[in-house]
């Protein structure tokens, strides 16, 4: 069956992809021609973003509008020191001792609209426990989810830290290629 001609295969484009052991990067639409070279720009990150994220270099189908707040984070990068972007909740956390846990649940739970049903869910423990885990992170941060800027900046936080620790990670396995 040739996939280019078959009925829906634009519908399928993840098995698409599979079938030719491809990759496709897409930018947001646009309408306008003089466009094209902003459009272009997306789609550069986006492959060029593949080669830096273990969290997307597998997808074969990678749409900018997954991954916008990254080129907006590592464009604001070349301006400011990323470390002072971090929510303080997130920094409380991050330097507290054994609070990797209380981080994780977190960032779970800002991504599940601050709702303990769902965060428990999701991390497929009890309400009760999610629940205990919660007002612990608001007793030790202040942190209580209620406004919605403060869900997203620790949500772009999370962000940050994600690439800061690539970064990181590039810099040691550059350190230990030196030593050698």
């Amino acid at each position: 069956v040739n996939i280019t001609t078959g009925a829906n295969w634009f519908s399928h484009p993840s098995a698409v992809m599979e079938k030719l052991n491809g990759t496709a990067i897409i930018s947001t639409h646009f309408h306008v021609i003089c466009q094209v070279r902003d459009y272009y720009q997306q789609t550069v990150f986006c492959a060029d973003f593949r080669t830096i994220s273990k969290e997307h270099e597998q997808q074969q189908i990678l749409c900018y509008r997954d991954i916008f707040e990254y080129h907006m984070i590592l464009s604001l990068g070349k301006e400011v020191n990323l470390w002072d972007l971090l929510h303080p909740a997130v920094k409380k956390l991050q330097a507290a001792p054994s609070s990797a846990d209380l981080l994780n649940t977190l960032f779970v739970y800002t991504k599940n609209h601050c709702s303990i049903p769902n965060t428990a869910k999701t991390m497929y423990l009890y309400y009760n426990t999610r629940k205990n885990r919660i007002n612990r992170i608001e007793s030790l941060t202040g942190f209580t989810g209620e406004d919605s800027r403060d869900c997203f900046w620790v949500m772009l936080s999370e962000k940050i830290m994600n690439l800061m620790a690539y970064e990181n990670a590039g810099k040691a396995a550059d350190g230990e290629e030196e030593e050698k």
